[in-house]
């Protein structure tokens, strides 16, 4: 099934997943958004049980107070993301295009529940991040850096899993103190690494 949201984006459902194949020019304004959120919404309502966003060498941008909600994975192979606004992710978030693609001081959530979800930023740095998925983790697949905020949110039992990768913090980087439920996981070789400024204090939580 192909369907048409404009001429610089393309809708196709496949065995029941659809893809987002984002073409060069795209930008997500807040009409443009609110056509995609209701195409998306439409199209889960006939029974589409999984939604991901494809790009293909486009500028995907979300301004500042807009929310773009993936009900799957998000999969940047080429092109960029200026996010000022908020992106939740559902799915996994892989960045598979060259370093400096990623911009903006917005935030990313990963939300939802099963199954576990995986972040790939190939060298690029995010600003804020909250992990707020319900009773599943976020798990590293490179080394990722926060410049603004990591928050773990109130869904619980979501963690933050380092693996065999760094969690860099940014010199103005903050930390939440999380909670039994929610906090970072080092189960492997990874490490939390704290890039600091001597006249700026920084709270570690225990």
């Amino acid at each position: 099934i192909f369907y048409h949201l404009s001429k610089n984006i393309k809708i196709y459902c496949y065995h029941k997943i659809i893809i987002f194949i984002l073409e060069p020019s795209f930008k997500n304004t807040t009409k443009m958004k609110k056509k995609l959120l209701i195409t998306l919404n439409a199209l889960l309502a006939f029974g589409v049980l999984q939604a991901q966003i494809v790009n293909l060498g486009g500028t995907i941008t979300v301004q500042s107070g807009a929310t773009l909600v993936v009900e799957g994975n998000v999969d940047n192979q080429s092109g960029t993301i200026a996010n000022s606004g908020t992106i939740e992710i559902k799915g996994n978030f892989n960045n598979a295009a060259a370093s400096t693609t990623l911009s903006g001081t917005g935030t990313y959530i990963f939300s939802g529940g099963t199954p576990n979800a995986t972040i790939t930023t190939n060298g690029d740095a995010i600003n804020n991040l909250t992990i707020d998925k319900s009773g599943f983790d976020v798990l590293l697949s490179d080394s990722l850096t926060v410049n603004g905020t990591l928050t773990f949110g109130g869904a619980g039992n979501s963690n933050l899993v380092l693996g065999a990768h760094k969690l860099i913090l940014g010199n103005l980087a903050t930390l939440d103190a999380g909670s039994p439920a929610g906090y970072i996981e080092a189960d492997g070789i990874g490490v939390v690494v704290k890039n600091h400024s001597s006249t700026m204090p920084f709270t570690l939580p225990i």
